[in-house]
């Protein structure tokens, strides 16, 4: 888990230093997708809190099952 973390944050710190040097010039020649980071948060955030439910409903439906 911990290498995965740094990796992440690695990604992170390269990707503002790559905005940081071209958001000074002119705004057509880049833009830093900042909406691709987000969706992908978002997405990965609710893939997440989906696995929890499904975890949670199927643990559910076994006690009922050995009941």
């Amino acid at each position: 888990m911990k290498p995965k973390v740094i990796v992440a944050m690695s990604l992170v710190v390269a990707g503002v230093m790559t905005y940081l040097m071209f958001s000074g010039l002119d705004e057509d020649f880049y833009h830093f997708p900042w909406e691709l980071f987000a969706g992908f948060g978002m997405m990965s955030w609710l893939i997440r809190e989906g696995l929890k439910l499904v975890r949670d409903v199927k643990r559910d439906v076994k006690k009922e099952f050995e009941k």
